[in-house]
């Protein structure tokens, strides 16, 4: 398992990453929309929102930045596991308010109705045992992924990106003001002051041992 502090620290390089820099890197990122809708095409019910989970893989992939098909893998792993966790909330969701909407309208409030829902569902159904057990075995399989994911990215870090040379036409303009910056700073220090000319402006007195 990855430690905090390697987690930490991809975390940190995916939030300075500004995409893909070399030839191949571009070729497969140009392809990231063509592979989330394929995807989608595959994950997603009828009724389900295909571009919301274009926009989850793309929210995943920007943050994690694959670098070869591996890791990409490991990126749609934990777009799908966290869709799939969604699609259950929202059955979770239909399945209480179905139930509650076979209770009459006499009982008490809307939680007392959940309550009395949840205790038929509980005596009389395995769905919430099902959908429960669905829930955890998607989130072990994101924590998979995860970890997986960062043991790969702490065991080969990404160089780090030095920032592009200066012109020179940029360096002569930074030489020059440096230069002006100096020369003020030096008139500046020695404002006020007579000129070396002036300290010996009095008369001469011959030293005794020269006579």
């Amino acid at each position: 398992m990855a430690t905090l502090k390697q987690i930490t620290a991809n975390r940190a390089n995916a939030k300075r990453s500004t995409g893909p820099k070399t030839p191949e890197g571009k070729a497969a990122s140009s392809q990231n929309a063509t592979r989330h809708g394929a995807l989608a095409q595959t994950i997603c019910l009828e009724a389900e929102d295909k571009p919301r989970f274009e926009a989850l893989l793309a929210t995943f992939t920007d943050q994690f930045q694959p670098r070869n098909p591996a890791e990409a893998r490991l990126v749609e792993s934990l777009a799908i596991a966290r869709w799939h966790r969604m699609r259950l909330w929202a059955v979770q969701k239909a399945t209480f308010e179905i139930e509650m909407a076979s209770i009459p309208d006499t009982a008490d409030s809307a939680p007392v109705r959940a309550a009395l829902a949840f205790r038929k569902l509980a005596d009389q159904s395995n769905a919430l045992q099902l959908l429960q057990r669905s829930d955890t075995a998607h989130e072990r399989q994101y924590n998979r992924a995860f970890n997986i994911l960062m043991k790969l990215q702490a065991s080969n870090p990404a160089p780090p990106r030095c920032p592009p040379p200066l012109p020179a036409s940029r360096i002569r303009d930074i030489r020059h003001s440096a230069a002006r910056i100096d020369h003020s700073a030096k008139r500046s220090q020695f404002a006020g002051q007579p000129e070396p000319r002036q300290l010996w402006s009095g008369p001469r007195k011959r030293c005794n041992f020269l006579r």
